[in-house]
């Protein structure tokens, strides 16, 4: 198994960690206060190691369980200084972990808790992993955190070396992979919104991608008693801990905790999937909108000076796309706004300046690059040309920079709230959310969807020179390998 605003003006400002969204955007950008609105729901506490008895987590609701094919477990578990120690590499065979529900009745009360993927969820779990074997296997984990939403072809395990975390596809074989040191104690931050999930490690964004189907699995049938184990059949279930044949861990774990995102109308704001190789951008858009029709056209000209952002610039090892990646970014974001008819000046917030990043070698590389940022990008409108509208979701394809010698195009989901809903008064602005995806660069139509339907306007974009099948455009220019 394993602040303010005024009718015509726009604030931006650039995020660059996701944990200091909330404080960014109520004190420095000011959309709604929540003394309007309504309070945030505040973090549930799921395990909490440090309280001085009943400490360990089956003692708090979760159910420990284990197996071993030659019934003798050697894994042991047990609290000290504050924190769950997990630890099943005396033999790999052996499964142990805790359960949010009783895999052997499953009549037993399960934890209280929900994982609606709408509108989200953030469980945050403290880890570190001083000890790992995979020799059995390199494709697994011997330290999985499994969650499974409201729907069960919906979830997601994550898997932890030593060395990395990586997230199981439906086969159970690695799929989105980020190469990090994990043996020393991290906060981690997975959040899922509808079908797709991220997940920060300290608050800098790591990994992303879509939810994953794992009802293939045919369960453990445990001998004797003949009980079969299956969570990845049970919805609102979590499991952390070995539950593989082929590799265990010395685990360290410290607070559990589960937090409902966000609704609009109480914070405005997602804590965004911000990855490798991108940035979440959250705007409040001035009331003004236009509505354009498929065709190639210029799309006007927005005065946004360079330094009124606060991005980090990103670096691939040995090569990156360094300007282009983030010229794409302005390109996308000067799109955005212009197609809503945005043409006064932009407001900076004090203090938000970009100063261009000095030049600095790469990680295993014999050359320096200047600064990411090609200014010159930021002088000319890009060309839109709208494709197919399904639902609330319109395809748009606007103009790249030039890769190797030869135009490129980049696709784009892009979809905005009707007049009339959303959370505020269709005469009065409302917010929205752009998403770049550098995990592997995709567009996510439904996650457009999903922020128009709670009344932003949204947009996302294609990193990996892909359409909306997925495919490799003509045009597209470099993919996410840099080929």
């Amino acid at each position: 198994m394993r602040k303010q605003l005024t009718p015509g003006r726009f604030a931006a400002l650039a995020a660059l960690l996701p944990m200091v969204w909330a404080f960014l955007v109520s004190a420095v950008i000011g959309l709604w206060p929540l003394g309007e609105q309504g309070s945030a729901a505040a973090a549930a506490t799921l395990y909490d190691p440090t309280v001085p008895v009943n400490n360990l987590p089956d003692q708090q609701g979760w159910y420990y369980g284990y197996f071993s094919p030659d019934f003798v477990v050697d894994a042991t578990t047990g609290v000290s200084g504050g924190l769950l120690r997990m630890n099943s590499t005396a033999d790999l065979d052996d499964y142990a972990g805790y359960f949010s529900y009783n895999p052997m009745n499953l009549a037993a009360p399960a934890l209280p808790f929900s994982l609606d993927r709408t509108p989200g969820f953030t469980l945050t779990f403290h880890a570190r992993i001083a000890a790992e074997d995979h020799s059995g296997n390199p494709n697994r984990g011997g330290f999985s955190v499994l969650v499974v939403t409201d729907n069960n072809t919906k979830a997601l395990e994550l898997a932890f070396h030593t060395d990395r975390i990586f997230s199981y596809d439906a086969g159970f074989l690695p799929d989105q992979v980020a190469l990090r040191a994990t043996d020393v104690m991290t906060r981690y931050d997975l959040t899922v919104v509808g079908d797709n999930w991220s997940l920060a490690a300290d608050s800098a964004p790591i990994l992303s991608g879509p939810l994953v189907d794992y009802t293939g699995f045919p369960g453990l049938l445990v001998p004797i008693i003949n009980v079969l184990i299956d969570p990845y059949e049970r919805p609102h279930t979590i499991f952390f801990g070995d539950d593989t044949t082929s590799a265990g861990a010395d685990v360290y774990l410290g607070e559990i905790t589960l937090e409902p995102v966000p609704e609009p109308a109480s914070v405005a704001l997602m804590a965004g999937v911000a990855l490798s190789a991108g940035v979440v951008l959250l705007h409040r858009i001035a009331k003004n909108r236009k509505r354009f029709k498929p065709g190639l056209h210029p799309i006007g000209r927005l005065a946004a000076p360079a330094a009124a952002f606060a991005i980090v610039g990103n670096y691939f090892g040995r090569r990156r796309r360094g300007d282009r990646i983030n010229s794409r970014v302005f390109t996308h974001w000067l799109l955005f706004a212009a197609a809503l008819g945005l043409t006064e000046p932009l407001v900076a917030s004090a203090g938000d300046q970009l100063g261009v990043i000095e030049p600095r070698a790469t990680a295993a590389a014999d050359q320096k690059f200047t600064g990411p940022w090609n200014l010159s990008a930021l002088k000319e409108p890009p060309k839109a040309e709208w494709g197919e509208k399904k639902g609330l979701v319109q395809q748009v394809y606007y103009q790249g920079e030039p890769w190797g010698g030869r135009p490129t195009r980049v696709f784009a989901y892009y979809g905005r709230p009707e007049e009339g809903q959303g959370p505020s008064p269709s005469n009065e602005p409302f917010p929205a959310m752009v998403l770049v995806h550098g995990g592997g660069g995709t567009a996510f139509a439904e996650w457009v969807e999903l922020w128009v339907k709670r009344g932003y306007a949204a947009l996302a974009m294609d990193l990996g020179g892909c359409g909306p099948d997925k495919q490799r455009l003509p045009d597209g220019g470099p993919a996410q390998d840099h080929s």
